[in-house]
């Protein structure tokens, strides 16, 4: 099965085939199923890239306990906000990748980093 990640990367390109219209809500519906899933599937093995996800929006948007799709949503407030939302949930998923993979490139390379939750690669 695939990953969140892995699933995100092939709805970015067809986003359509799994959500329909693009949506912020639609695809935190699809992931939280999706990822409700992999946990039945294999429990010993849950998947926490939706968990990281949220708590580095968190830290990026201190002050907020919001889901991470009402956080982003809170970012484009009025016309058409899911759909605007729905890109800017890739601007931001990318730079959370990003910052997942420079972290544990550090990490594997004997660099010492500070422990947050957003360090935390998730595969």
């Amino acid at each position: 099965m695939l990953t969140v990640q892995e699933l995100l990367e092939r709805i970015r390109k067809g986003p359509g085939m799994y959500i329909g219209s693009p949506s912020i809500l639609r695809l935190a519906f699809f992931l939280r199923g999706y990822q409700m899933g992999l946990y039945e599937h294999d429990p010993a093995h849950p998947d926490h890239f939706l968990t990281a996800f949220r708590d580095w929006l968190l830290t990026k948007f201190p002050g907020s306990s919001r889901s991470w799709e009402d956080n982003i949503r809170s970012q484009v407030m009025g016309i058409r906000e899911d759909e605007r939302a729905f890109d800017l949930f890739w601007k931001y998923f990318d730079e959370f990748v990003r910052e997942q993979e420079l972290a544990a490139s550090s990490r594997s390379n004997g660099v010492a980093l500070p422990r947050t939750p957003s360090e935390t690669v998730v595969r």
